[in-house]
């Protein structure tokens, strides 16, 4: 089981761009996850797009809830 836990970290210097919809995250905290910077509301699952608020996984280099993780992963 591949799981990746989100980590919020508070903005310093350059602006980051969302994986999620390519646009600059101004907020003051963002998500990393994958080595890369999200939204907080852009990080969802790639199956049923719920968001991720809690934990993710990884399935080939997908993010998915917990409930879609295992439907694929079986």
């Amino acid at each position: 089981m591949t799981s990746s836990q989100s980590t919020t970290l508070p903005l310093v210097g350059a602006v980051e761009v969302c994986a999620g919809c390519r646009l600059p995250i101004e907020d003051r905290f963002l998500l990393r996850v994958m080595d890369a910077s999200w939204h907080e509301t852009c990080l969802q699952c790639s199956a049923c797009c719920e968001p991720l608020r809690q934990s993710c996984f990884v399935k080939d280099r997908r993010l998915l809830c917990r409930q879609d993780y295992d439907k694929y992963a079986a």
